[in-house]
């Protein structure tokens, strides 16, 4: 058996649960900290407070959608209200691939 498939059988058996790890909190961090973040890992999802989640990663958005869909991202910091991060792309305004929603 492949180890990926014995990942799987694992995981659906219950034997195994996978690890899901935590939002990188924003709020633990300085803004260059999370912006430095976003750029090593090519985007994340930040939590930016007790309940709220930031998907920031530009390249969700594809050239079909067009420049103007792709949004300055901020985040509240540890040192910062409004820390630029990166860029999101606004699918509430602008269509974006089905891989954006995956």
């Amino acid at each position: 058996m492949k180890m990926k498939t014995l990942a799987c059988w694992l995981a659906l058996s219950g034997i195994v649960t996978p690890v899901v790890a935590a939002p990188y909190n924003s709020l633990d961090h300085t803004c260059l900290q999370v912006y430095e973040h976003v750029q090593e890992h090519d985007g994340d999802i930040l939590a930016t407070g007790p309940d709220i989640r930031a998907s920031i990663h530009s390249s969700y958005c594809s050239t079909s959608a067009g420049s103007a869909s792709i949004q300055p991202a901020y985040a509240r910091t540890k040192d910062e209200q409004y820390c630029f991060v990166g860029y999101y792309c606004d699918c509430a305004l602008f269509t974006c691939p089905a891989s954006h929603n995956q």
